[in-house]
């Protein structure tokens, strides 16, 4: 889908994506504010800066394990969206992915961290589950992610062979200070 394609659609209120797209291109979807969901073919690839940006009516979303990159602010200001699955295949994600979305409350991740998640791609007060075999990955990312300075934290192990983060309170910021 082409860059800017659907931009300030606000009446749009759902949309079928062909098998035919391979990515979603730079603000295809920006501003739609009257989509609700929208389920994202297999043969997607890469979900373009700014992509979703803004469309606050969005409460849900498939993303297929063939996406292999998130693009910045892809999902800024989806304010309704309280729950996103990343799947195992996606290595990039990018600024502030998920910024404004101030309904998120949980980000279930299939796979390992990716590339990119920064202060920007989480909301504070979010719980972040993703599989046991990662868990030393994932320890290591929150203690010395720069753009993440982590007040508190809880971790459980739960019998779903997922481990299960929730932080309960982060100092944001975009840029490293210099």
């Amino acid at each position: 889908i082409g860059d800017r394609a659907f931009n300030g659609c606000s009446s749009l209120t759902s949309i079928v994506i062909p098998d035919s797209v391979t990515s979603i291109g730079y603000q295809a979807f920006e501003g739609c504010s009257g989509l609700t969901s929208i389920v994202i073919p297999d043969s997607v690839t890469s979900i373009g800066n700014y992509a979703f940006s803004g469309c606050s009516g969005l409460t849900s979303i498939v993303i297929p394990d063939s996406v292999t990159s998130i693009g910045d602010r892809a999902f800024n200001g989806c304010s309704s969206l309280t729950s996103i699955v990343i799947p195992d295949g996606v290595t990039s994600i990018g600024l502030g992915a998920f910024s404004g979305c101030s309904g998120l409350t949980e980000i279930i991740f299939k796979g390992a961290v990716p590339n990119g998640l920064n202060s920007g791609s989480l909301n504070s007060s979010v719980q972040i589950l993703f599989p046991q075999e990662f868990g030393a990955i994932w320890m290591q990312f929150v203690a010395t992610n720069s753009n993440n300075n982590v007040v508190g934290l809880n971790i459980d192990y739960e019998e779903s062979n997922f481990l299960d983060v929730e932080i309960i309170s982060a100092k944001m910021r975009e840029n490293n200070p210099t």
